[in-house]
């Protein structure tokens, strides 16, 4: 009796935290028309990108000069590359690297200048005034030629190595105004009162300053993911870094030359990929007012 009364409670336990954390944020971005388009085409790329590759698998080696930039065709919906290759399959294949890397960048970047953001704030004094020195010497300085300069130095390839590197240079602005938020925040009687009670700053972090900053925070997720997009497949097109897996900006590097065959499928088609997911995610911005309203999540969910 006693084992199913525990068993009953670990069941509510994880129904309320499936209700607060999964259920009730995607009912609050369904209710707003512009976060469900957003929301539905983010789906259809997901579910593209994984499943994609096994319906229309992708070979690097299937080099075929004799089908350089075919326009779009029965055979080839969406037309070929400059090497032959099909670019519905090179989508298919590159939709979900492109993702979850830009997906690994925001989160990377949004955590490191939350933490050092609102660490700053809270500490203050000399670690206030280090921080932000080294925040504004990284800010002016030319990512692009440091960015050159470490894939030189770092003998490693491939997307990790480019995430990495670009973190490295990205997190710092937002750190810089999550420090401003939470300035303003901690001025409240309750952050007092929790420094007083001794709590450390990680807990007056994600206990008191993070459902009053959550709001910025989901913009600042999504801007970093934008952000994400046009830096790491930018690079990946400009030829400055190299990925061991094909993603949007190796097709997009393929475009180019397509305008010399009179064949502007194989550049248009990519800008279109990426400048939709980016719309997508504008669109799912716009249900941050109602995400985090308390008011209204009590008044249609009760909680």
């Amino acid at each position: 009796m006693y084992e199913g009364a525990v068993l009953s409670k670990a069941r509510s336990r994880i129904r309320d935290a499936l209700d607060t954390w999964l259920i009730i944020p995607l009912k609050l971005i369904w209710s707003r028309p512009l976060a469900r388009v957003g929301l539905i085409i983010l789906a259809i790329y997901v579910v593209f990108g994984l499943i994609g590759p096994y319906i229309w698998p992708f070979n690097w080696n299937a080099v075929n000069v004799s089908l350089q930039y075919l326009p779009p065709s029965k055979a080839h919906p969406l037309g070929t590359t400059v090497n032959g290759y099909d670019l519905l399959r090179a989508f298919a294949n590159g939709t979900w690297p492109s993702i979850y890397t830009d997906l690994l960048f925001a989160l990377m970047v949004t955590l490191t200048a939350y933490i050092m953001g609102c660490i700053s704030a809270l500490k203050g004094g000399l670690f206030d005034e280090t921080l932000m020195r080294f925040v504004d010497i990284i800010i002016v300085l030319p990512s692009t030629a440091l960015f050159l300069i470490l894939q030189v130095i770092i003998p490693l390839k491939g997307l990790l190595v480019i995430i990495v590197i670009l973190w490295l240079f990205s997190w710092e602005g937002y750190a810089r105004s999550i420090r401003s938020a939470a300035l303003s925040v901690a001025q409240n009687d309750f952050v007092k009162l929790s420094k007083a009670f001794g709590a450390s700053n990680l807990y007056i972090i994600f206990h008191d300053l993070t459902p009053l900053i959550a709001p910025y925070l989901y913009s600042l997720f999504i801007g970093a993911m934008i952000g994400g997009i046009f830096a790491i497949n930018g690079l990946i097109f400009l030829g400055f870094a190299s990925a061991s897996v094909i993603t949007w900006g190796e097709i997009l590097g393929w475009g180019p030359n397509g305008l010399i065959y009179k064949d502007p499928w194989a550049l248009i088609e990519p800008l279109l990929v990426i400048t939709i997911f980016i719309m997508a995610l504008v669109f799912l911005n716009t249900a941050s007012d109602v995400l985090f309203n308390p008011r209204i999540r009590v008044e249609k969910y009760g909680k």
